[in-house]
């Protein structure tokens, strides 16, 4: 997915579901699925919950939609499953025996926690900061500069501008110019209408006006393994 096709998707709704919002409904309906579910709708659960994070890792690239994702996911009924407060990704990530999954959810922890909100919500997670601080120390080169660069992140508050924005997010973007994600209508339920982050956030309104620049390195960096070995729960 090329940078300059991202702010297409700002706009991209179905019955007035935007786009973010249906693609972390699809990932929690996904982590919900009883242990024994293989298949959903023809599609095996595990490529549905790789290609959701998949998904949100790359919208991340895009300031706005970062925000949105940030939104979506710390959004009170999309930070349950099984009866359990979690944060969708920490679950898949947490959860999932595929190297693939495990691979996807730390990419979308990492190139969220540069919005502020989710830099937040990590910095309060004892467990994940632990865990961070540990692989910082990995041999793996690629593991101990993303733990220590996550960590860097979530200390300075998230916000990492880059000096110089992409031309395509200088100039003003058209909306609508990509089709919405469709959804099956064999589905067992789809998502109500969650008020999107401008009609319910003056706090995000505020934090907004700050958001002038690209993030740096958000949605960038891909590790190769996962953080199982310890407790993300909030």
């Amino acid at each position: 997915m090329r940078d300059e096709n991202l702010p297409g998707f700002r706009n991209c709704t179905l019955d007035g579901i935007c786009f973010v919002q249906q693609v972390v409904y699809i990932l929690r309906v996904a982590c919900n699925q009883p242990p024994e579910t293989q298949v959903v709708e023809g599609i095996k659960l595990v490529e549905l919950v790789n290609l959701s994070l998949v998904i949100l890792h790359c919208l991340c690239r895009d300031r706005e939609l970062l925000e949105m994702v940030v939104y979506y996911l710390l959004y009170p009924e999309n930070l349950i499953v099984r009866e359990s407060k979690i944060l969708l990704p920490i679950y898949a990530l947490n959860e999932s025996h595929d190297e693939v999954v495990k691979k996807s959810a730390i990419s979308v922890i990492e190139a969220a926690v540069h919005h502020p909100k989710m830099a937040a919500f990590f910095n309060e997670n004892h467990g994940l900061i632990n865990g961070l601080q540990h692989f910082a120390r990995s041999v793996n080169p690629v593991i101990g500069n993303l733990a220590k660069e996550s960590l860097k992140t979530i200390m300075l508050g998230g916000a990492m501008p880059r000096s110089v924005p992409p031309p395509y997010l200088r100039a003003k973007e058209k909306a609508n110019t990509v089709p919405s994600l469709e959804v099956s209508a064999s589905s067992t339920a789809l998502p109500s209408a969650v008020p999107s982050p401008a009609q319910c956030s003056d706090r995000m309104n505020g934090e907004s006006a700050m958001w002038q620049e690209p993030m740096e390195g958000a949605g960038e960096q891909i590790p190769e393994v996962g953080l199982s070995s310890f407790q993300l729960y909030e």
